[in-house]
């Protein structure tokens, strides 16, 4: 079959436009291209670049792309598996971090029913003065306590308490002394009843054995929120008896058992070189005296305070629980009058 002329001609339309094209090539010449890169660039510069510029990034021949599905998962599953590993890295430093912490120390404290201190698992602590003054205060006061603690006053929000113990004297034998226990409702803000309790100028307002004192050191342990601060105190006697002094160290634990505004301190006597022991005034001794201030209420705090002093007196029971219950109350009741003298 012969096609005609006619068609030749449409035919030639299609494949041989009327007018030359123009050769991509700049220099109008073809070039011959030895390699897929060199096409590739070719097209990239004379192309693209020219009517969109920037739009390729520039290629790089010796970039392989020949990564199989197979080697991608490979390197999906190591870094998962770094992932995971790492994850246990860190679980097993935290409950390491946390056996460490658990570990038991050298005193611990025995949880009762009654104490003032409720801590959140079984606790212990290195510090004898700590443990001293925990015991101390946790002891049950109530009717038939085992402690052999007896109420002797309870009214004006406060109650006091008092047990007989065992001192030795100078000459090895032992003599009947008093522990006393007192607790406290007191109107005022606990950091303000903190501050006249443990501020020296304020205490020589109502405190007499601080009246002839002073500091003789003080320093602060922020690791454990703990203040430590010695003292020299000197205490004013009735005229028919030797005045006496003391060199004691306080302690001072903020924010204790991690509860905001409550204070654990406990007081007891120490040696010092600069100080020593006279035959005047005579050497007293703070055996324990603890205690714990905390918030109680908007506006309030409580006080718990226990205290054991060797005055070197022999008076008889009697006459130390009679002083002893009063001077409980009397220490409070001028606390109280000091903070309200200047708080108003």
């Amino acid at each position: 079959m012969f096609l005609p002329k006619e068609a030749f001609e449409d035919i030639k339309k299609i494949f041989i436009p009327s007018t030359p094209l123009n050769l991509i090539d700049k220099d109008g010449e073809l070039r011959n291209m030895d390699s897929l890169y060199a096409l590739e660039d070719f097209i990239k510069e004379n192309i693209y670049d020219k009517k969109y510029p920037g739009v390729l990034p520039s290629i790089d021949p010796n970039m392989s792309y020949d990564f199989s599905e197979e080697e991608e998962g490979e390197e999906e599953d190591k870094l998962i598996e770094k992932n995971n590993q790492n994850k246990l890295n860190e679980e097993n430093q935290n409950q390491n971090q946390n056996e460490k912490n658990k570990i038991e120390k050298k005193y611990k404290i025995i949880p009762g029913e009654n104490d003032i201190f409720e801590f959140t698992e079984n606790y212990s602590t290195d510090d004898e003065d700590q443990y001293n003054a925990i015991k101390l205060l946790n002891e049950n006061k109530n009717e038939g306590n085992e402690e052999g603690w007896v109420l002797s006053i309870n009214k004006d929000k406060m109650k006091i308490y008092y047990k007989i113990v065992k001192l030795r004297d100078e000459q090895g034998k032992d003599v009947d002394s008093l522990f006393f226990y007192a607790e406290a409702n007191i109107d005022y803000d606990v950091k303000k009843t903190y501050e006249y309790i443990n501020d020296f100028n304020h205490r020589c307002e109502y405190d007499n054995s601080y009246k002839l004192g002073k500091i003789i050191n003080e320093q602060n342990d922020e690791k454990n929120n703990l203040k430590i601060v010695d003292y020299y105190l000197y205490l004013k006697m009735p005229f028919m008896f030797t005045d006496r002094d003391f060199v004691i160290r306080k302690k001072i634990w903020d924010n204790f058992n991690n509860k905001k505004d409550c204070f654990l301190i406990n007081i007891k006597s120490i040696e010092n070189p600069d100080y020593p022991a006279k035959d005047k005034p005579v050497r007293a001794y703070f055996i324990n005296r603890s205690g714990y201030l905390c918030p109680d209420g908007d506006g309030q705090c409580k006080l718990y305070l226990a205290t054991c002093f060797d005055v070197k007196l022999n008076v008889g029971v009697s006459m130390m629980k009679n002083k002893g219950n009063e001077g409980q109350v009397e220490w409070i009741n001028k606390l109280i009058e000091t903070i309200k003298k200047h708080e108003g």
